[in-house]
């Protein structure tokens, strides 16, 4: 296996209390071609000082890179965006400042992509199972057992992956951006999804490499809790970004809130 470098894109909003472990888990990869940029979306926490001591005189300066957003806009896409701008890997990966990875994450992810790569109808795109843990950080055997594979039409009924569980080929993000809305992620997998099927040797798929890689942090104060709130969000999707029919908008809206209800009760 060749050793491509992977950027690592963790946007952070006051996360001073969580940040720690995200950029360690970064750092116990077993993988070690890798850049961490971390972009810091204006944050009043003690975030700074936290990310200061892994940018400032430490062995892993080299390798972390720090952005500040001096005003918030409260969207995850800009700071996201801004990663991705300043990003020089072959493969791209997200973490947020709350979530962890377990040791073998990038290792697996970069092999399978690697291997992908001679092989005909293959993906620029791979993610994994994960595994919810308390807002303290413990973790709790929730597994979350994801599809084995996601297509176009798949993501419009329920979005099972998880952004920091995902490895994606860079070459696909070109000119490929999160877009300024809430659940600017499903609409970034769906554009993503559709650039591969714009290429003949690329599956028009998401693959799941079928373990637990990523743990990831549920928070009483997590935007994505308030279901409601998210109902009225992908409706605005169908409707005034992907341009849906009222019936066809009807239709994915009520599968997406099925497999909501089935994800939250697991």
């Amino acid at each position: 296996m060749s050793n491509p470098l992977v950027s690592v894109i963790m946007p952070n909003h006051n996360c001073g209390a969580y940040i720690a472990a995200a950029i360690d888990s970064v750092i116990a990869q077993t993988y070690t071609n890798w850049e961490l940029i971390i972009i810091d979306d204006a944050s009043s926490d003690n975030s700074l000082a936290v990310i200061n001591q892994y940018t400032e005189q430490n062995e892993y300066t080299s390798k972390i890179r720090l952005i500040k957003i001096t005003e918030s806009k409260g969207l995850p896409s800009i700071p996201r965006n801004a990663g991705l701008d300043a990003a020089q890997g072959q493969y791209i990966a997200f973490i947020d400042s709350d979530d962890m990875w377990l040791p073998e994450k990038l290792e697996m992810q970069v092999a399978f992509l690697e291997q992908s790569n001679v092989q005909e109808n293959r993906t620029g795109l791979v993610y994994s199972d994960y595994e919810k843990i308390d807002e303290d950080g413990t973790r709790t055997g929730r597994i979350i057992q994801c599809p084995q594979e996601v297509t176009y039409k798949s993501l419009l009924k329920s979005n099972p992956i998880k952004t920091s569980t995902l490895l994606i080929e860079s070459g696909l993000t070109e000119g490929i951006r999160f877009k300024d809305i809430h659940h600017e992620d499903l609409v970034y997998f769906l554009e993503l999804l559709q650039k591969q099927c714009t290429n003949a040797a690329l599956s028009a798929k998401v693959v799941n490499i079928g373990r637990v890689l990523t743990l990831y942090r549920v928070r009483n104060s997590s935007v994505s809790a308030n279901k409601l709130t998210a109902f009225t969000w992908q409706w605005h999707i169908y409707r005034k970004v992907l341009h849906l029919s009222f019936v066809r908008s009807v239709y994915y809206l009520c599968n997406y809130s099925l497999n909501g209800l089935l994800k939250y009760i697991k």
